[in-house]
């Protein structure tokens, strides 16, 4: 669960009235799989940017250890040129422990880097990434024109929705743009390092973890595939999305839409999380709003002082 203490104290979801209805009853947002929202390159653009990072990292690694075996070589070929004239050679002349030590570091930054390439691979055949879309711009135009056509924009409360990120759920803002995206790949890299030299020198004793390789590849992946979805094509930039996300995890349940039956997961909320409702552009403003409230009042859950408002868009698109 990454830091969420530096957003807004309220986020927002664009759905329409089937979901609006499903997320009341269920006391639940519904996470949607990535292959299915809205921008086809999901999920992919962040693997391709961490991927591109990867290799970038490997040229001053080969360089280093092409400088280094070049060096040897010279050193090589005089000790070769000593013996051939008889002049005497001691093991402390042949060896340089530190140029050694230099060399096998290099091929284990090598070896680890090309491991983690490969998990990206591997990651894209499987993309199970489970997200909720949030935005900090309520009331906005793109989103109701995009999202919710005569719709719906659900206001959260943000302390709320930290306190239900368990079992391996995170939020936190997506990134866009060239730069943005390259700060966080660096942190997520550094992060991941970290975490791969920990478990590299964890014991692993219990039976559970009997094969720390596959343990590591495991929760490698899995933060790939987590970093990979808070990164999206900077043309989505003005929706300045809040992402809430679960990976490596199968669908719960599936729901009709245009692209077919579409894998869901629930993520859990209390019925306070919820603050507002602001009901869309649309025709029959009016009895949509006193809709919403008249199932409110005989709802189960008790949703205290949520707010049910009409947009103040002027927008007609009927």
């Amino acid at each position: 669960m990454a830091d969420s203490s530096n957003l807004p104290d309220t986020l927002y979801h664009y759905t329409d009235i089937h979901a609006l209805k499903g997320i009341l009853e269920d006391e639940a947002l519904w996470a949607t799989e990535s292959y299915y929202l809205n921008d086809t390159s999901e999920f992919l653009t962040g693997l391709a940017e961490i991927e591109a990072e990867l290799i970038r990292r490997q040229v001053p690694f080969y360089e280093q250890k092409t400088a280094l075996i070049e060096g040897q070589n010279r050193v090589l070929r005089n000790q070769l040129e000593s013996v051939r004239s008889g002049v005497p050679m001691t093991l402390e002349d042949a060896s340089d422990p530190a140029k050694d030590a230099k060399l096998a570091n290099l091929d284990k930054e090598i070896v680890l880097n090309q491991r983690l390439v490969d998990l990206i691979n591997k990651q894209r055949e499987f993309p199970l990434s489970f997200i909720i879309s949030l935005t900090e711009r309520p009331d906005q135009l793109s989103q109701w024109r995009a999202y919710a056509r005569s719709g719906y924009c659900l206001g959260f409360s943000r302390k709320m929705l930290t306190k239900s990120l368990v079992g391996h759920w995170s939020m936190r803002r997506v990134s866009y743009g060239a730069n943005d995206r390259r700060m966080v790949v660096d942190s997520a890299l550094k992060n991941l390092a970290e975490m791969q030299e920990n478990l590299a020198e964890k014991a692993w004793d219990d039976e559970e973890s009997s094969n720390p390789d596959s343990l590591r590849d495991y929760m490698s992946m899995t933060f790939l595939a987590t970093e990979a979805s808070f990164i999206k094509n900077e043309s989505f930039s003005e929706e300045q999305e809040v992402r809430i996300v679960k990976v490596n995890t199968g669908p719960e349940f599936h729901s009709p839409n245009k692209y077919g039956l579409v894998p869901r997961k629930r993520f859990k909320i209390p019925s306070e999380a919820l603050t507002s409702i602001i009901v869309g552009p649309g025709p029959h403003m009016d009895q949509r709003v006193r809709s919403v409230r008249s199932f409110l009042s005989c709802a189960t859950s008790d949703f205290g002082k949520l707010t049910v408002v009409k947009s103040r868009i002027p927008y007609r698109d009927w």
